[in-house]
């Protein structure tokens, strides 16, 4: 299920760096 949670963000941020995309998924969990 988190795969697919995963998939499913990266889609939605397209081209964001690693670093924003920790920031933002730690944000949907908090």
């Amino acid at each position: 299920m988190s795969y697919y949670n995963n998939y499913r963000i990266k889609q939605k941020l397209g081209g964001m760096s690693s670093v924003e995309y920790r920031i933002n998924f730690s944000q949907k969990i908090a």
